[in-house]
């Protein structure tokens, strides 16, 4: 029973306290003063505890709405951050492919040796898998009028032939390839020889040419255009890089450099032309 009285007398001097508040601010708002503002400040001071304790109630509940609120605006905000992503990556990739596309023209261009011959422009995508066989992989096929046979050539002259076709793929063999053979004419003395790629060279050898037959190194072989030839006449192939007239053969030992760095190649152009014929 004490117990009760206890609580019930608790209860009445909060009641009491709450009702002096609101009688106090009433009377501040109405511009009440004199003593009323030491009354006041007592009424807050024995009112703060229990203020104290409603806003450790409330504070959880507003943070989590708070955090609800800017938990949305965050997963918003990510989605657009995303979608300006993805547009920025793509608007980089077409970039990109337009770089490329102009490299590949400007790489290409000025190639006088094949005026009045249709060609298609592609890019190296893949080198020789092995040391069985000198090959390297385009990204242009059938899709784009490349057939097996046909002439590839860069900037400075030959580099071989396409040996398979896929519609967006095609393989060229390297005239450096040893199974190779491409028939040139030496420009100076206007002789016709052939060459042939060497295992594990970069280097050609010249066959077929007579003893007497004045040679100079840094002289260039251009393609020979005979009849059923593999590759148009005049198309740059390759420079002389050495001569061996000291061995007692029916012909010289002449070694010659490709026009084209084949190990750095990245842009080549493929001949629309056909010809029949293993060395051409």
């Amino acid at each position: 029973m004490v117990a009760y009285r206890g609580s019930g007398r608790r209860r009445s001097v909060i009641v009491l306290l709450i009702v002096t508040s609101l009688l106090l601010i009433t009377l501040d708002v109405r511009g009440g003063g004199g003593v009323i503002g030491p009354v006041r400040d007592v009424a807050r001071d024995a009112l703060s505890p229990a203020q104290n304790a409603v806003e450790d109630l409330t504070r959880p509940v507003a943070d989590w709405w708070d955090g609800t609120f800017s938990a949305g605006e965050l997963a918003r905000q990510n989605r657009r951050l995303r979608r300006d992503v993805g547009r920025l990556r793509g608007e980089v990739s077409a970039a990109r492919a337009a770089r490329r596309e102009n490299a590949r023209l400007r790489a290409n261009q000025g190639m006088a040796f094949i005026t009045g011959i249709p060609s298609v422009p592609a890019e190296v995508v893949a080198a020789s898998p092995g040391n069985f066989e000198d090959t390297i992989a385009i990204d242009r096929g059938s899709n784009a009028g490349i057939a097996v046979g046909m002439p590839v050539v860069a900037g400075e002259g030959v580099v071989g032939r396409v040996s398979g076709v896929s519609r967006t793929r095609a393989t060229i063999q390297l005239v450096t390839d040893p199974a190779a053979g491409i028939g040139v004419r030496f420009v100076t003395s206007n002789t016709f020889a052939v060459a042939q790629g060497r295992s594990g060279s970069d280097l050609l050898r010249v066959d077929f040419v007579a003893p007497d037959t004045p040679v100079a190194e840094g002289e260039m072989l251009v393609t020979s255009g005979l009849q059923n030839a593999a590759y148009p006449a005049g198309l740059p192939v390759a420079s002389v890089a050495s001569v061996d007239r000291a061995r007692r053969n029916l012909d010289q030992t002449i070694l010659a450099r490709p026009m084209v760095d084949l190990a750095r190649l990245q842009f080549v152009r493929v001949l629309i032309w056909t010809g029949t014929g293993s060395a051409g």
